[in-house]
């Protein structure tokens, strides 16, 4: 498997009462096998990309020099047409998003508590999210939003940093002519190196492994266990990423 990601970002209001960022988001990626498969639902997803295209607004509000709420908002078009191209439709869309109260407990502690729906494992979920970031000194720290996402980070030097931890990733895939879906969903454990190259230039290096979470197919669009129509059981995988990465100063 392997595929292409791009995301950009920008702050459309940034003032000491709120901060919102809007951004936009491409995964594309496909399968490369030579076994034939026998169901056409996944024919046709190893025949084609396995397409995101997300728009998302991020709000930050301080409510006083020591608590914040954070809410997210993502929607995406994610589909696996039957000739790669571009498709827009409604059982493509998929909306999702959290919502969060924190703590700020100085200036290296963050806390937060909230809800969340995901659809990070396949299937679209409400649950319980916990945000802890905590710097320990120059040299540690952790950054985590659980369950989606945790890692321990260890700043080697002001233009070096490595991270070690893992995230849920998945979505909702709408088959295109046909009426099932794909929900796909994956846990990462991993390595990542990350390094200033020049200016505001950064690139990123990740290892680490794929663990099949979910990759079945349903015949509703918010399909539960019971609308499973066709299961995949892949195996253990390991897998490496290389970015680059534009941060603003």
């Amino acid at each position: 498997m392997g595929g292409l990601r791009t995301a950009i970002s920008f702050l459309a209001i940034s003032t000491n009462k709120l901060i919102i960022n809007i951004g936009a988001t491409y995964w594309g990626s496909k399968i490369k096998t030579k076994t034939k498969a026998q169901n056409t639902s996944l024919q046709q997803t190893y025949a084609n990309r396995m397409d995101i295209e997300g728009l998302n607004v991020l709000l930050f509000k301080p409510l006083n020099e020591k608590n914040f709420f954070i809410a997210q908002i993502n929607a995406d078009a994610s589909y696996i047409s039957n000739d790669d191209t571009w498709q827009l439709t409604n059982p493509s869309l998929t909306f999702y998003g959290s919502a969060i109260y924190g703590w700020k407990k100085g200036d290296r502690r963050m806390l937060g508590v909230g809800v969340s729906r995901t659809y990070r494992l396949g299937r679209p979920l409400f649950i319980p999210i916990l945000l802890y970031n905590e710097t320990f000194n120059n040299r540690w720290g952790i950054e985590s939003l659980l369950p989606a996402k945790a890692h321990l980070r260890y700043t080697i030097s002001p233009t070096k940093m490595l991270l070690g931890g893992y995230e849920l990733e998945g979505q909702q895939f709408d088959l295109g002519a046909s009426t099932n879906f794909l929900q796909r969903g994956e846990i990462k454990p991993r390595l990542m190196y990350e390094q200033k190259i020049i200016g505001a230039f950064w690139t990123s290096i990740q290892l680490g492994y794929r663990l099949n979470g979910r990759f079945n197919f349903v015949d509703r669009y918010n399909g539960k266990e019971k609308n499973e129509i066709f299961t995949n059981e892949f195996g253990l995988a390991p897998y490496f990423n290389i970015g680059i990465h534009f941060v603003s100063p």
